[in-house]
């Protein structure tokens, strides 16, 4: 089983809420996988509207702190952040990841995957550095930013920096947690 570290919780929690923006309290909540293992994520709401949460891990074994700003599932976002940790403990994670996730949760809202990049990426999320260290411990910051089927698809054909140039084309919401999935007929009818 592993346990979180008090300093370690303390000083990520605080750098966190250090944004003016978020409500200076979170509620810290665990996932247990069958093997034993927790995955410990906080969820700090935003002032101006409780609908918006910053979700971000809070790491027992992992380097990496995965957080996100979103209106989604707080439990499905949790699970997700959760998943990375399992992720990294079988191999590195790193800035500028793509990620494919399958899930039922995930389709419904035609989310198809994952990029991890730097904090500051979001406005809401500028304060916090790459890389933090607690005691000896170094640190990272990730963005979770989710990915559509479209956007999953830019990234594949084309790379990293069409899809950041598509971002920006389409004004990328880094908060809305996607559309409901629609079929669509491909000759533009029904």
């Amino acid at each position: 089983m592993t346990m979180l570290d008090p300093k370690t919780k303390a000083t990520i929690i605080h750098s966190v809420l250090s944004e003016q923006a978020l409500r200076p309290e979170c509620e810290v909540l665990s996932f247990q996988g069958e093997n034993g293992s927790k995955r410990y994520q906080a969820v700090a709401l935003s002032k101006d509207d409780a609908n918006i949460a910053c979700i971000f891990s809070l790491p027992t074994k992992a380097r990496n702190i995965y957080v996100t700003v979103s209106d989604g599932d707080r439990a499905v976002l949790r699970r997700v952040l959760a998943t990375l940790e399992d992720m990294e403990e079988e191999s590195p994670i790193l800035l500028g990841n793509v990620l494919q996730l399958d899930s039922s949760e995930l389709r419904e809202r035609n989310i198809v995957g994952l990029i991890l990049l730097p904090p500051n990426t979001s406005n809401l999320l500028s304060h916090l550095p790459l890389d933090m260290s607690v005691g000896d411990i170094q640190y990272r910051f990730l963005l979770v930013v989710f990915l559509s089927r479209t956007e999953h698809e830019v990234w594949k054909s084309k790379g990293h920096d069409a899809l950041m140039d598509f971002f920006t084309d389409t004004d990328k919401d880094l908060v809305s947690f996607g559309a409901p999935a629609r079929c669509v007929h491909p000759h533009g009818v029904g």
